[in-house]
């Protein structure tokens, strides 16, 4: 089976600051991935028939990889419409197969879906992909087939941090020093996680949560939510230290991100996308990251690691 491309919903720009604009979520990652059609049938979810398996991530297939081989990814899928729509609802669990370059098929994987605060449900599949290249996801839909693919990169390929590794200390914007971030917090009122940099964060001696996010400017309504997600969570858990990054350095003067310059957190993290969380132990290593889309209950669990 080879999965067919969906039409794009909007050009698609290749360059950083362009993935940045609008990859933050469903509309735009809705762009970086082929999507494979159905085959016929009459099956439905909620207001539209499930016709595309739709990666709520960068594939990898149009721009540089971020998974990679050896270490546990995280692949969020959505379904969508005929029209590249995704859908509000689905089946509880889905069950999916992959197959990889060169022909070898894990284990099927259910997953549960996940639908907190976040615009769509979405599907968080976790595996650890063994050879680079193009891979094939295949799962069934009220008796529809659905396919899609998704690229793999070598370790060397992908400039993500990982579980594991040791996290980038950076003098991230504070309130009393925003080293040159305007605004230091798009959110209206700032969030609370502001007073220190990430580079004291990780050297206090506790676990650090540090996200990734543009809440004013995201164009697919992610990164606000997962900020407000990560502020309630927070304050149940004194013992973490949270930092906020922005995406872009000059927004509020520019008040377009395209025309804005990428704020140094996105450059050293190798971020092309948003948001982005990662967290730490209390030594500043590496113990759960999260990206592109995610629900109260992954952040919880994620949180739970440290």
């Amino acid at each position: 089976m080879t999965p067919r491309e969906h039409p794009p919903i909007r050009p698609l720009r290749l360059t950083r600051r362009g993935l940045l604009a609008g990859a933050a979520g469903t509309a735009g990652l809705a762009l970086l991935g082929a999507c494979g059609r159905a085959t016929p049938g009459n099956g439905s979810l909620g207001a539209g028939v499930a016709t595309y398996l739709r990666p709520f991530f960068a594939t990898g297939l149009r721009e540089p990889p971020v998974l990679r081989t050896g270490l546990e990814q995280r692949l969020p899928w959505g379904v969508a419409d005929p029209d590249g729509v995704p859908l509000r609802s689905g089946p509880a669990t889905v069950t999916f197969r992959v197959v990889g370059p060169s022909g070898a098929e894990f284990a099927p994987i259910a997953v549960e879906r996940h639908d907190g605060s976040v615009p769509f449900p979405y599907y968080p599949l976790r595996f650890t992909p063994t050879e680079t290249g193009t891979h094939e996801i295949v799962t069934e839909i009220d008796g529809l087939e659905l396919t899609s693919a998704f690229a793999v990169g070598a370790p060397s390929d992908v400039r993500l941090v990982q579980v594991g590794d040791p996290a980038i200390p950076l003098d991230t914007a504070t309130f009393d020093d925003p080293r040159g971030i305007d605004p230091a917090c798009t959110r209206d009122p700032a969030c609370p996680f502001h007073a220190v940099t990430l580079r004291s964060a990780l050297a206090s001696g506790r676990p650090t949560v540090f996200l990734v996010s543009t809440p004013a400017f995201c164009q697919t309504n992610v990164c606000g939510p997962v900020l407000e997600q990560l502020i309630t969570a927070a304050a149940a858990r004194p013992d973490l230290v949270v930092v906020h990054s922005e995406v872009y350095a000059d927004v509020g003067r520019t008040k377009d991100p395209l025309r804005s310059a990428i704020a140094p957190p996105v450059e050293a993290y190798g971020l092309t996308f948003e948001p982005s969380l990662v967290v730490t132990d209390a030594r500043g290593i590496v113990v759960e990251r999260l990206d592109f889309t995610w629900d109260e209950r992954e952040l919880a669990a994620a949180l739970a690691a440290v």
